[in-house]
C-alpha cells in the first residue's frame, strides 16, 4: 500500500504497528486451533463416559431383573 507521510520514522512506527497486528492473528489463529483440539478431547471424553454409564445402567437393570426373577421363584 502506498504511504504519502513525511519522515521515514512514522513509516517504521506503522510497518512495526502492522506487524504487531499480524503476530497477534496467528496468535489467535493457534489458540484458535488448539482450543479446537482441547474441546474435540473433552467431546470424545464425554462420549465416552457416557456410554460406559450407560453399560453399567444396562448391567444393573440385568441384575435387578435376575434378583427378582430369582425371588419371585422361591
Amino acid at each position: 500500500r502506498l504511504i504519502k507521510r513525511k519522515g521515514g520514522a512514522e513509516i517504521a512506527t506503522i510497518i512495526i504497528e502492522e506487524l504487531i497486528c499480524a503476530s497477534q492473528l496467528i496468535l489467535l489463529c493457534n489458540l484458535g486451533k488448539s482450543m479446537g483440539v482441547v474441546l474435540a478431547l473433552a467431546g470424545i471424553v464425554a462420549i465416552a463416559l457416557a456410554t460406559n454409564r450407560l453399560s453399567l445402567a444396562k448391567d444393573s437393570y440385568r441384575m435387578a431383573v435376575l434378583i427378582s426373577s430369582a425371588t419371585k421363584e422361591e
